[in-house]
């Protein structure tokens, strides 16, 4: 476990040296969100999560972490929308922390949006 976070702080380094606009610990919640959904879902490590899920999972999990403060937290880290959370995953992906199945797009995280106000 203690190598998979230190190979995380590594590729989180890489991604904040690339891209700069989020905070370090939006991309470690992201990744959080990845095994929570899983969980939730009851998917097999093989298993891929669609943005639509992975939205979803995202917001429950800020609830559930942060909550009244969700908003307030996701902003410090500059993720205002559901397009913010998807720019770090396609970061992610980039960087080949996660995957993505050929028809997946970026679009799917603005077609399967939520507004942050009214779920935060």
């Amino acid at each position: 476990m203690q190598e998979v976070q230190e190979r995380l702080l590594m590729v989180v380094n890489q991604i904040k040296g690339k891209y700069p606009l989020y905070g370090r610990r939006a991309y470690f919640f992201v990744y959080e969100v990845v095994g929570f959904t899983s969980k939730k879902l009851q998917l097999s490590d093989k298993q891929h999560i669609t943005a639509e899920n992975f939205l979803k999972g995202f917001r429950d999990l800020a609830k559930e972490s942060f909550g009244p403060m969700a908003m307030d937290v996701l902003k410090s880290w500059n993720v205002q929308n559901c397009e913010d959370v998807g720019r770090i995953v396609s970061h992610f992906v980039e960087f080949n922390v996660l995957r993505k199945e050929s028809s997946d797009s970026f679009d799917d995280f603005t077609r399967y949006q939520f507004d942050f106000k009214q779920a935060f």
